[in-house]
């Protein structure tokens, strides 16, 4: 399959269904003018066959004088109107598809034997033994359907075929099949309005009755308006500038060049012009100046329509740039929200100063710890730690060199440390810490050695309203208690941990050590 014709077909099948979803109650009067032209034929063409049976001649003519309709003709009109019945939503299944699909058959038949019994000059069509077909009137084929009747069943019955059937090419279709049938009637309708019987009669052959070119138009009418939603009437959607100017002109481009042709017609043979050619030249005056007064017309209501589309593109543009900047500057406060949320997040957690986390972050920490250490059979050590000589800092120094230290004196606890560990501020000058699965007593007291000499280094601050850099030196005191070797639960190991610390603190202070490290006993 083409991939374009596909394409083609999905979008033309995306527009009937907006079609069909916009305009359902335009569908129903397009159904209703169907079976309204369907009924029509069917009378005709029920009356001829009445006027055949019991030899009426007038129902045979409908319009005496005139041609009369082929019995058979009249035959294909009911047949071709069943199946434009069943067919006037969508092509039925089951017993009556094998129905829909053989009576077009027959029709096909007629016309195709019809064709070469003209040609050839044989009598294929069984008409004659059904009926007494005196349709002579001095011509050398009696009995004959007239060709251009022939060829438009032949084209009316390959669009019953096709429809509903999207795999045939797409020149198939049946609208497009049955617009030349409906150009040959409307001719042969001119042809008697204006008396010209080149329009109805083709050489010598029998003529297109009158009767039989007003059931093709609304046959043809019938199977268009059946599928208001595809072909060519599928590009016209209802209460759009191209449905009203198409609405104009139709109507004008039938009616018009007929009216003012058979005026200018019965002028010229009245004598109300002068010359053979003045009626005509008048009406195609007339013709010009009325399609220049439609053009007109449409090209206004075409501009206003533009008018109007532009006009809303505008709006909507306005507004699209309004909605956008609105949603850049919920955005933002969206960012500047979720900033804020995590920034107190964060604040609730850590030390505003060094960054850490604050106590209670740690004793979540912490009872994590002791749950892994008790699932895992491993154990964890806690350290706690007082900063030694920090209050000298802040009396000497003030407060700022004090906040300097505490940054500083965390970087390097927080450096020393694995990335598995925890570090934290519980307040002012004391420090916690938590080593995961020490390998021994002496692997923490090893750790606590580290901390201690990372501590003791000389710190080098930068204090506004000093021209040089203060340097001060610290220690440590830290007291070391492991789980579960030193502590049963949570809040015993933390009481032991201090215990330690404050122990070691002590000792210290008695040996003047500028290094304090409590390991807690059991």
């Amino acid at each position: 399959m083409n991939p374009t014709t596909a394409q083609d077909r999905a979008v033309d099948q995306q527009l009937t269904t907006r079609i069909a979803l916009a305009f359902p109650a335009a569908r129903a009067d397009f159904q209703r003018a169907v079976s309204v032209l369907i009924l029509a034929v069917a009378s005709v063409a029920v009356i001829v066959l009445l006027g055949w049976t019991f030899h009426i001649e007038p129902m045979k003519r409908i319009v005496t004088g005139l041609t009369s309709m082929n019995p058979v003709t009249a035959v294909c009109f009911l047949v071709s109107g069943f199946v434009l019945w069943q067919l006037r939503q969508q092509r039925p299944g089951g017993r009556r598809a094998l129905l829909v699909n053989l009576l077009p058959l027959f029709v096909l038949y007629v016309g195709v034997t019809k064709l070469l019994d003209l040609w050839m000059g044989t009598a294929l069509c069984p008409d004659a033994l059904l009926f007494t077909s005196q349709l002579n009137f001095g011509q050398v084929y009696p009995s004959r359907m007239a060709p251009n009747v022939a060829v438009s069943f032949v084209l009316l019955a390959i669009a019953l075929l096709v429809v509903d059937r999207p795999r045939w090419p797409a020149y198939l279709h049946p609208q497009w099949l049955a617009t030349p049938i409906l150009l040959a009637a409307l001719t042969a309708l001119v042809g008697y309005a204006y008396d010209t019987s080149g329009f109805y009669k083709y050489k010598q052959y029998i003529p297109m009755a009158l009767h039989t070119a007003v059931c093709f138009v609304m046959i043809c009418l019938a199977l268009i308006l059946s599928r208001p939603d595809q072909a060519y009437l599928r590009l016209i959607p209802r209460h759009s500038p191209g449905a009203r100017s198409y609405a104009r002109l139709l109507p004008a481009c039938v009616l018009v060049p007929a009216l003012l042709g058979g005026v200018a017609l019965f002028g010229t043979d009245s004598g109300w012009f002068e010359g053979r050619g003045t009626g005509t030249s008048i009406a195609t005056v007339l013709t010009i100046l009325a399609f220049s007064v439609l053009a007109f017309i449409n090209a206004a209501s075409i501009n206003r329509a533009e008018g109007v589309r532009r006009l809303s593109e505008i709006q909507l543009r306005t507004l699209v740039m309004e909605l956008d900047s609105r949603n850049k500057a919920l955005q933002v406060e969206i960012s500047e929200r979720k900033r804020m949320e995590e920034k107190a997040a964060h604040l609730a957690t850590h030390d505003p100063l060094t960054g850490l986390p604050n106590r209670l972050l740690f004793l979540d920490r912490l009872q994590t710890a002791v749950g892994r250490t008790v699932r895992s059979g491993n154990a964890c050590a806690l350290f706690y730690i007082d900063i030694d000589n920090f209050k000298p800092v802040n009396d000497e120094h003030g407060h700022q060199a004090g906040d300097e230290l505490l940054k500083e004196l965390s970087f390097r606890l927080r450096s020393t440390m694995r990335d598995v560990d925890t570090v934290a501020r519980l307040g002012g000058d004391e420090f916690a810490a938590i080593m995961d699965a020490p390998i021994s007593t002496e692997h923490a007291l090893g750790l606590a050695h580290r901390l201690s000499e990372a501590v003791s280094r000389p710190y080098r601050l930068s204090v506004q309203g000093h021209p040089l850099n203060i340097e001060v030196r610290v220690g440590i005191s830290v007291g070391i208690a492991l789980f579960p070797g030193h502590a049963s639960d949570l809040d015993s190991l933390v009481r032991v941990a201090d215990s330690a610390m404050y122990l070691a603190k002590r000792d210290g202070k008695r040996k003047g050590s500028s290094t304090n490290i409590g390991v807690a006993t059991i």
